[in-house]
């Protein structure tokens, strides 16, 4: 069996959308899974990687993709599976035509009302919205994950930074307290009144640190 050109052109166009879908996800599984994608065996273009079914699977069983947006991602795999591994589904009309469930979900979700065109024509530009907004959900996800892995290397970086401060102001205090015993003492201070002398090393630790965060 031959493929028409027509055929050809909607496997193209559906599967230039699974492929930018892929792109994303593998960036998201990424990035929350702490993979490199490049190199992945995984995520990556070697013929040891997931197929884009299993990603699909792995990113909904995380939880981070909400019911609405787990619809829509199931819808589009729908019509890229049968594209992708159905000779016989060479149109969206005929798509559409065998999955009724399918149809009917698109025409509540992605209603076309453009009576000039054909129904071929309303149904691929049905699925080219879906693909827009699935790219959409996966690329949000992709910028919202970045950010949080910034924000804890941020603030990995910060603590690190006070812990640094901290000990350093710390044992400088530490390597005066003899010098400031023998002046509290001067002072005609008893050592029974040590909470006192407490009390006062406290203050200027706490100067101290106020010096190293301005």
């Amino acid at each position: 069996m031959w493929i028409e050109k027509e055929d050809l052109d909607n496997r193209m166009v559906v599967l230039g959308s699974a492929l930018k879908l892929e792109y994303l996800i593998n960036q998201l599984l990424g990035q929350i899974l702490d993979i490199e994608c490049e190199n992945s065996k995984t995520l990556g273009n070697k013929s040891t990687s997931l197929s884009l079914n299993q990603k699909v699977l792995i990113l909904l069983d995380l939880k981070i993709i909400e019911p609405k947006e787990k619809e829509k991602i199931e819808n589009f795999m729908g019509v890229r599976n049968q594209f992708m591994h159905n000779l016989n589904t060479s149109s969206f009309e005929i798509y559409f035509d065998n999955n009724v469930s399918a149809k009917n979900w698109f025409k509540k979700n992605y209603p076309i009302e453009i009576n000039s065109i054909t129904n071929e024509e309303k149904y691929k530009k049905a699925f080219l919205n879906l693909s827009l907004d699935v790219h959409s959900i996966i690329l949000k996800r992709n910028i919202t994950s970045a950010i949080i892995k910034c924000s804890k290397e941020h603030i990995s970086k910060l603590e690190i930074k006070y812990k640094s401060v901290l000990e350093e102001t710390y044992f400088k205090i530490f390597e005066t307290l003899p010098a400031s015993l023998v002046c509290f003492l001067n002072e005609g201070k008893s050592i029974d009144n040590i909470e006192e002398f407490v009390y006062g090393l406290k203050e200027k630790y706490n100067k101290e640190l106020i010096k190293k965060f301005k």
